[in-house]
């Protein structure tokens, strides 16, 4: 049975593990701040203006590539259309004995 309420709010008390009050950050000013990523760290030496050119360091690097895709560079000319219209299907044939079904098996990480 339960027992009967007396008008009394019960007070909750804070065990050893919870040694703030509700609202309180127990870290109020966060956690500490991190370098720039390696993305980051491009994304600023690629903006840089080359004082020779007036251009940015991403578009000498961007001509670059297309003079040495224009000078024959097969590696440069597969880099430059990935780019720009993606890596080609790649088609997958399957084959075996008709009397056996294929199984197919889903790793965990397939479930998104």
């Amino acid at each position: 049975m339960m027992a009967a309420n007396s008008g009394k709010t019960a007070t909750r008390r804070r065990g050893s593990g919870r040694p703030f009050k509700p609202g309180q950050s127990g870290n109020p000013k966060g956690a500490p701040k991190r370098g720039l990523s390696i993305v980051e760290n491009l994304e600023a030496v690629l903006g840089q203006v080359d004082e020779e050119s007036g251009k940015t360091k991403g578009q000498l690097i961007a001509e670059k590539y297309v003079e040495l895709g224009l000078g024959g560079s097969v590696a440069a000319i597969e880099n430059i259309f990935s780019r720009f219209h993606g890596r080609p299907e790649q088609g997958i044939r399957l084959s075996g004995d008709e009397a056996r079904p294929l199984h197919v098996r889903h790793s965990p990480r397939d479930k998104a």
